[in-house]
Formats: C-alpha cells, structure tokens, sequence
C-alpha cells in the first residue's frame, strides 16, 4: 500500500452521528444479504445498539472526506459490567426497539433467532473479541483501509485483555475475502452451516 494513501486514512471511534452513513455503507457492500433486506433504520438500530455497549468496538474509517469503512467486534469478558451508556440510553433503545418489531414482517423473527443462536455458538469463548461486521466502501477498496481497521480492531483488543479475535465469512464465491484473512494471519477453525445451508467460515487469530 503506498505510503501517500496511509497518511490519508483516519481510523477512529465510531460516533452516533456516523450511524446514518454506516447503514447506508452496510447496504451498499452487503447487498442482497438478510441483515440488509431488514432496512436502513433496523440498521441504524442495530449499530446504535453496539454503539451503546462497554463490550463493543466500533470504528470508523474516515478517507477522502468521507466514511469509507468500518469495523464493529465485541468482546465476551470473563465478567460483564453495568453499562453507563446502556442506562442512559435505555429509552432511546426501548422506543427504536419496539418501532423495529412492530415494523418486521413475522417471517424474519425466525431469521433473526438463528442468527444469534449460530453467533453464540462460536463468540462463547471468554476473552474473545468477535468481529461482527467489517466493510470497506467500494470505490475506496484495495487503499489498505481494511487492514487499518483490522490493526486497530487487534490493538484496542489488547488493550481490553482479550488473546483471540474469531470472525465468520462466506465459505462460496469469496475468495479475495478470504486470501485477505489469511494475508493477515487469520487462520480457518472451521466450517460453520447456517440454516438454509449458507456455509460459513470461522477464522481465528491470536493476538
């Protein structure tokens, strides 16, 4: 990566003023995907969420004056804290949270249940940092920005005590994707079926 593009990119925390911008994001390199089809505001909900919570990372890559990435792990510690944010948020997320559900169709309940059972069947490690979502805009890919963000994912994890990062990427059709994980010492732990019989890979790193 040329050096001039590194100078360029700005990694820092995510604000709740970027939520728009990362749905938006979200959309535009996961389209076609289950969490995609849900709409920007069950987005928007769903990082403002993560936003919310001590155990998060949330990251931002900021290039050529605009948002042109972003990271989001969590971390399952050995211990779990009151959140300060979470209570002064909880009537924010109560509202966005009813407003969501009531706007879901009742078929994607099921959909969305799977999911968080599939992802606590491989984020139960503790001390583990889970990458949830990572996504580069498309026309500021191949400038090092995912690997900025995947660097600084691995420090602040460090910095929370955590010894591994897991993540989860599609086994079909993803193979830059995946040489990119193994570029930076990601390593394959398994194949994960979803329902539906999407074929995930689990990758792990120790930090």
């Amino acid at each position: 990566m040329p050096k001039n593009n590194s100078r360029n990119i700005k990694i820092r925390l995510m604000k709740q003023s970027d939520l728009g911008d990362v749905a938006n994001l979200h959309q535009d390199v996961f389209s076609g995907f289950f969490l995609s089809s849900l709409g920007t505001e069950f987005l928007v909900a769903m990082y403002y969420y993560f936003l919310c919570m001590d155990n998060t990372l949330c990251l931002i890559a900021y290039w050529n004056k605009t948002i042109a990435g972003f990271a989001v792990g969590s971390i399952n510690k050995t211990y779990i804290k009151k959140s300060a944010k979470i209570i002064s948020n909880l009537p924010a997320l109560i509202k966005i949270g009813f407003k969501i559900l009531l706007s879901l169709k009742l078929k994607y309940y099921k959909q969305i249940y799977q999911k968080v059972k599939n992802y606590s069947k491989v984020a139960n490690e503790y001390n583990t940092v889970f990458l949830r979502s990572i996504a580069v805009q498309k026309n500021s890919q191949n400038k090092g920005i995912g690997k900025l963000l995947l660097e600084k994912i691995e420090s602040e994890a460090i910095k929370l005590k955590a010894n591994k990062i897991k993540l989860t990427t599609d086994k079909i059709k993803n193979i830059n994707v995946i040489k990119f994980y193994k570029k930076n010492s990601y390593s394959i732990s398994k194949t994960v079926v979803q329902r539906g019989r999407r074929k995930l890979l689990l990758f792990e790193k120790n930090i």
